[in-house]
């Protein structure tokens, strides 16, 4: 017979509050069971829910947006470590590109080299904040595939939006939401308005920009930087091909 917790006792089990556990089920995320008295109460089932949606919360995704990848789907703890077993790796590999920076300058250090001064803020910002290098390697790949008329068209992207979205692709690639489903078309639609507000909306620069993009992620020595992989940029494809009247 399985354990059964109040929602005081499974709210400290997994570092949270009872009021969130109460917004959680508000917005449907979690259906706890109830006894005849109508009181909550939380099995296996409904703590592995509560689980898949801290560890999503942690990847940086909305409620909004664990709510579309959730809602009508069964609990799936090896679906949720998965995902964590990613975003560990990652900053794992974040740590060790960091702690290589920070060993080779202190060889320079020891050996009576003096730094310059961007050289100190290289690596006060490399050890203080996420390594986010990708960006102006990038901009090589898209040198070589748009050239610099094209490449000075092309607009800023807003940061915070492209993070949630970055965020939202892999928990859809990674749950394998079907393709032609509403809620991944529906993330079709926002990625692509997004490409389009950089890019101007011109299907030249889209097909030269993803051209760029999979040459960089053919690449060793950059793949691993990049915030999304093959297997993301697999199933944005498979989101373009998939058959959907909202498609755009």
């Amino acid at each position: 017979m399985q354990e059964l917790l109040s929602p005081t006792e499974a709210a400290r089990h997994l570092g949270a509050t009872v009021k969130a556990l109460k917004l959680y089920e508000r917005l449907g995320l979690v259906r706890p069971l109830r006894t005849a008295a109508g009181w909550r109460l939380y099995g296996s089932a409904e703590l592995v829910r509560l689980h898949e949606v801290l560890a999503l919360k942690s990847l940086g995704l909305s409620l909004a947006n664990i709510r579309a990848a959730l809602v009508g789907r069964t609990a799936d703890l090896e679906r949720t470590l998965a995902l964590q077993e990613a975003a560990l790796l990652e900053r794992r590999r974040e740590g060790d590109r960091a702690l290589a920076r920070v060993r080779q300058i202190r060889r320079r250090l020891a050996a009576g080299d003096v730094l310059s001064s961007a050289e100190l803020v290289a690596v006060i910002r490399d050890t203080t904040a996420p390594p986010q290098r990708w960006p102006e390697r990038m901009m090589d790949y898209y040198r070589r595939h748009l050239g610099e008329a094209a490449l000075s068209r092309l607009k800023p992207g807003d940061p915070a939006l492209w993070s949630g979205l970055v965020a939202e692709l892999k928990t859809l690639t990674a749950t394998e939401a079907a393709p032609e489903s509403p809620t991944a078309q529906d993330f079709l639609r926002r990625w692509i308005a997004a490409s389009h507000a950089v890019s101007g909306g011109d299907p030249e620069v889209d097909a030269r920009a993803q051209a760029a993009w999979t040459e960089a992620m053919e690449d060793p020595a950059h793949a691993a930087d990049l915030p999304i992989g093959k297997a993301e940029l697999d199933y944005l494809t498979r989101l373009g091909t998939a058959p959907s009247g909202a498609a755009p």
